[in-house]
């Protein structure tokens, strides 16, 4: 059987799964249609071709990519446009292209469409931009720009400005005695109290060691007074701590001096070394102690020690609270003592020994 010419056409172009059409057209199921606007058909393949990036094309049924016409200066298109839009403000176009190029940084432009960067102007004084800006941004207080800038510049540390859209430096006042500022602040902060500033400052001073000043925005070292004596201070303080008992200062100090060893105190504020009294007989103390501590049993003190002294080996004391070697009694035969003891161990079976012994020996 032989089949019509225009049958083995239809089996042929199927052949591949899709129906081949001529140029200017695509497959549509078993029929073609003219190429969308923005596309373009060479023919033969089951889909048209975008028209690039910054170019379009209004026409349907294209054929060849010559119909995808560059887009005009101030103006881009993305891949398979129809039209090309234009420049949004603060960016431009050269033509031909896929997207516009922002205004530098420190410009703007308020204008859409715009063909060249002959319409980027320089911000004015007291203004800044950053890329693709439509319009210039005030300075805002404590900043300030010349002109032309992507950013403002800060007023110094130890100055401040109040002022918005400033165009130098020069509105940028300094702080106040009593007073400072960070970079880029609209206004100076008062010093706290234990501290104090001459003017002018990025931060204010602390009051030294053994002073202090209850005073909001000192404006001077004599702000700063020396603590009176039972009394000390860290640097910067806003008041003078009382001594605790145990310690004394004789004032201006930053830390109150301990009672010796041996001695004691039950003041807090003690104002000199003779609040440190010796610690009694039977007694003891370590350095910055409030009251001394009874020996304990094997011990005595003679007074004013730092520690009590053992009873010798050999003897025994029962006694707290000892005063004397006299308290220390020597061990009877058959016994022993270490020293410091306060009783003395019997001999073990087999074994002697002598009165005040610290040992015994074998029978």
């Amino acid at each position: 059987m032989r089949f019509p010419t225009t049958v083995l056409a239809l089996v042929a172009a199927t052949a591949f799964g899709y129906t081949k059409c001529p140029p200017g057209e695509v497959p549509s199921g078993d029929s073609c249609q003219a190429s969308p606007a923005g596309t373009f058909s060479v023919g033969g393949l089951p889909y048209a071709t975008n028209c690039p990036a910054g170019t379009s094309s209004a026409a349907t049924g294209a054929s060849d990519p010559s119909t995808c016409t560059p887009c005009d200066p101030g103006t881009y298109s993305s891949s398979g446009s129809v039209s090309c839009t234009a420049c949004g403000a603060g960016t431009f176009s050269y033509g031909g292209q896929s997207s516009c190029t922002n205004c530098p940084a420190g410009t703007s432009s308020s204008a859409t469409g715009a063909t060249s960067s002959d319409t980027c102007g320089a911000c004015d004084p007291g203004t800044y931009s950053t890329s693709g800006a439509a319009t210039c941004t005030q300075c805002s207080a404590g900043t300030y720009s010349p002109g032309g800038q992507s950013s403002c510049v800060n007023c110094a540390a130890g100055t401040f400005s109040t002022a918005t859209g400033a165009a130098s430096a020069d509105t940028c006042t300094p702080c106040d005695a009593g007073s400072y500022s960070s970079s880029g602040s609209s206004s100076c902060t008062q010093c706290s109290s234990g501290t104090f500033s001459m003017g002018g400052a990025s931060s204010c001073a602390y009051c030294p060691s053994g002073t202090s000043s209850s005073e909001v925005g000192a404006s001077s070292f004599a702000a700063c007074q020396n603590c009176d004596p039972g009394t000390y201070a860290y640097s910067g303080s806003a008041t003078c701590t009382q001594c605790a008992a145990g310690t004394y200062s004789t004032g201006g100090q930053n830390s109150c001096t301990n009672c010796p060893s041996g001695t004691s105190s039950s003041v807090a504020g003690a104002t000199n070394l003779s609040a440190c009294a010796l610690c009694d007989p039977g007694t003891y103390s370590f350095s910055g102690s409030a009251t001394c501590t009874p020996c304990a049993a094997g011990t005595y003190s003679t007074g004013g020690q730092n520690s009590c002294t053992n009873c010798p080996s050999g003897t025994s004391s029962q006694d707290t609270q000892a005063t004397s070697i006299a308290a220390c009694n020597y061990c009877a035969a058959g016994t022993y003592a270490f020293s410091g003891s306060s009783t003395c161990t019997p001999c073990s079976n087999g074994q002697i020994s002598g009165p005040g012994q610290s040992q015994c020996y074998n029978n």
